[in-house]
């Protein structure tokens, strides 16, 4: 992908390791000489509530990129991290046709509810319709077996966006 700025929105509910993870892309982009630019917002609750990382990458020698904002239009992201299925869905209107959307295989089931499953639409079925580069895994379970520790998700996540293509050649891999 030819292209200056890359657009990531990693969104999901809290305890998931989004900060983590958006730190993460922080101290990889220094590490690679790329500038790069975030906020994260936190839902109502520690636990539980909505988190939404908004994460702009500048490649090197992009003019004026310490001024640039970290919000992304609608129709202008080019990869959706989804952590949960359910919030994953809450920001298709930032994409566009060639957005890349990857995704966790996993539902947050709020506390109390008794009809896991019985929902009108099935959020794995809705996304996979959404764009022709849609990936929906176990990433959790990715991580269990290759780790040990499901919490490092994220980092199979970016990778496994890396491993499209939708950052150039020269970007590299998360080191798990």
């Amino acid at each position: 992908m030819n292209q200056s700025v890359y657009n990531i929105v990693l969104a999901g509910v809290g305890g998931q390791g989004i900060n983590r993870l958006t730190k993460t892309i922080h101290e990889h982009c220094l590490e690679q000489n790329w500038h790069c630019v975030s906020a994260v917002y936190k839902g109502g609750a520690q636990r539980l509530g909505s988190v939404l990382s908004q994460i702009r990458i500048f490649t090197p020698g992009y003019p004026n990129a310490v001024l640039a904002s970290s919000q992304i239009l609608p129709g202008a992201l080019n990869v959706l991290i989804g952590f949960e299925l359910w919030e994953t869905l809450r920001y298709l209107n930032l994409c566009n046709k060639s957005t890349t959307i990857i995704a966790n295989d996993f539902i947050e089931f709020p506390p109390g509810n008794r009809k896991k499953g019985n929902y009108l639409i099935q959020p794995k079925k809705e996304l996979l319709k959404t764009t022709e580069n849609t990936v929906v895994k176990d990433f959790q379970e990715l991580a269990k077996i290759y780790t040990g520790n499901p919490k490092n998700h994220g980092a199979f996540m970016l990778n496994e966006a890396i491993d499209l293509g939708v950052f150039p050649q020269n970007f590299k891999k998360i080191k798990i």
